[in-house]
């Protein structure tokens, strides 16, 4: 009898509520999945400014945003403690979880690699953001304040810095 009750509620575990608790931000084991991962770089032009680097720590894989001052503010941040910015905006394409990448999870499966994210690709120009980074640096004082470049006849943002950035 106690057999039955420990099969019923495997089961019960396993079939219904499976989805409720791999979504439950207190499990431990989705997060430490979730750093496992390789996810997608986050890229100006062919440069990254968000981007998964082999770690020789207790996760296989470590986020590293190679200009973070300059590009704070667009990446957010993506840690064991949460994300934001485009790295949880995006977080279903950068780690791998979009629907639009099921043909690349299937062949990775079946090659057996491991699954990694899709890069997402901003609008902003390098040489705009830098021209705004440095412009808004160069101002007397402790500033406080913004700059965005907006691209007129397409609504493209070119630059977005804010001062004071965090890293």
């Amino acid at each position: 009898e106690i057999a039955d009750v420990k099969r019923n509620n495997v089961t019960r575990l396993q079939v219904f509520e499976a989805a409720d608790l791999a979504a439950n931000p207190r499990n431990v084991r989705v997060v430490d999945e979730n750093f496992s991962r390789e996810r997608g770089a986050i890229l100006v032009g062919r440069q990254p400014i968000a981007q998964s680097v082999p770690s020789d720590g207790d996760f296989e894989f470590q986020r590293e945003y190679p200009r973070p001052l300059m590009y704070a503010h667009t990446t957010g941040r993506f840690n064991y403690f949460g994300s934001t910015g485009l790295e949880r905006s995006q977080n279903e394409l950068l780690s791998g979880q979009d629907p639009g990448l099921f043909v690349n999870r299937v062949i990775d499966m079946l090659s057996n690699k491991t699954p990694k994210g899709g890069n997402v690709q901003v609008s902003l120009n390098a040489a705009a953001q830098q021209a705004a980074y440095d412009a808004l640096g160069a101002l007397p004082g402790t500033v406080q304040g913004a700059v965005v470049a907006i691209e007129p006849s397409s609504g493209r943002i070119l630059a977005s810095v804010s001062l004071p950035t965090f890293n």
